[in-house]
């Protein structure tokens, strides 16, 4: 009996089974859900950014997060508190029934587009961004008044299950696009991030497909933020609680706990009890390995009204329970930067001579003839007036 698989061998000659029986074998659901953790590996910015990001740096990209003070929306969404949501999902964990909570969008914005609003004009917010995709290694694809698309370049892994995906083994590889828009609305410059990835086929046609999900738009919101970009008023967190903590990681073999270093007065955490020195060993029952952990266990403890955290103090471990707390719509203006006018200095070539030399050039002009005694008489009277 031939064994299950997507062949089997009938004399010399190999038979391949249709498509249709690999769906019904591994469950079109699981098919789908495969697919979509796939692309995820393609939504992902951080990727490309491994000169930034590091565990180690947990402190830097994730102290504001838990952050509920008057600034905390802010805080939460740009800058160095937030320098990565995401690491794209193993090739081997696609398959995963339960999907990772880091996959919910944290930053939701009134229009539902990925978007950012900059104070500078979009003739600055355009070398922003070129800089930007400069300095995460990627090579910049146009570029002009309104617009800048970068090409991000893609390791074997990410080209092999693009062309998977996308193509055949007549395609060509894969290429990843990032594009930002930039308009100017009431003197701020408004930005929109989209991404794709095409390739080309065998007979000359391009076949792309667009990033869109929670990892691209959590990962791009990252990007924009961390160049100074804020959210629209009216940008909501619906998946993801806030605390109210300050935390520095502390390793533990395979897993990070948490430190706790300050708790904002009136939040989530103080009022559950958390004190400064505790150690976090897991929120809503999840521990850490890395920030994305951090992430999912925030959204995980954001679908019960009353989730539990687990802390290490004076060398046992204690339990509390805390209220679930959304961090509150995001409602600071964006104020149009001050563009300091440049200055321009006229400079009078007859300046940078004394009145002595003055006269002397008039004197050598009579005498040779070129002006009169009147005319030299009255130009000195001018030069003597100054």
């Amino acid at each position: 009996m031939a064994s299950r698989g997507t062949s089997r061998i009938i004399g010399s000659r190999k038979q391949e089974r249709p498509t249709s029986h690999l769906l019904s074998e591994v469950g079109i659901r699981q098919f789908v859900h495969f697919r979509n953790r796939c692309n995820h590996i393609f939504n992902d910015f951080a990727l490309q950014r491994s000169t930034d990001i590091r565990r180690q740096e947990i402190p830097s990209r994730y102290p504001q997060m838990f952050n509920m003070g008057a600034d905390g929306a802010i805080n939460g969404v740009h800058g160095s508190s937030m320098r990565k949501f995401l690491i794209a999902t193993a090739f081997a964990a696609a398959l995963t029934s339960v999907p990772a909570r880091a996959d919910e969008f944290f930053a939701v914005t009134p229009s539902g587009a990925t978007e950012m609003i900059f104070a500078e004009p979009p003739s600055e917010v355009v070398g922003k961004l070129s800089a930007k995709c400069i300095d995460m290694g990627w090579s910049i694809a146009s570029s002009t008044a309104n617009d800048v698309i970068c090409e991000a370049p893609m390791n074997f892994g990410q080209s092999l299950m693009g062309q998977l995906l996308m193509g055949n083994s007549y395609s060509t590889p894969p290429r990843r696009f990032f594009k930002y828009s930039v308009a100017s609305v009431n003197n701020v410059s408004r930005v929109q991030a989209s991404g794709w990835m095409e390739l080309q086929m065998a007979f000359g046609q391009m076949r792309r497909t667009d990033f869109a999900g929670a990892p691209f738009h959590n990962s791009a919101m990252n990007i924009l933020g961390s160049m100074g970009g804020k959210p629209p008023v009216g940008t909501t967190f619906p998946n993801h609680v806030v605390l109210g903590l300050q935390l520095d990681p502390v390793a533990n073999g395979k897993y990070t706990q948490m430190r706790v270093t300050s708790v904002t007065d009136d939040s989530a955490a103080a009022k559950a009890g958390v004190q400064v020195g505790d150690v976090i060993n897991s929120i809503a029952q999840k521990r850490f390995k890395d920030g994305d952990d951090l992430l999912d266990a925030t959204a995980k403890a954001a679908k019960t009204p009353v989730y539990q955290i687990e802390v290490m103090r004076a060398g046992k471990a204690v339990k509390l329970d805390v209220a679930r707390v959304f961090r509150a719509a995001y409602t600071e203006t964006v104020t149009p930067a001050v563009v300091a006018p440049m200055a321009v200095s006229i400079v009078n070539a007859a300046s940078t001579l004394s009145v002595a030399d003055e006269i002397e050039k008039l004197a050598k002009l009579k005498d040779s003839g070129l002006i009169t005694q009147t005319e030299f008489d009255q130009q000195k009277a001018k030069l003597l007036s100054r």
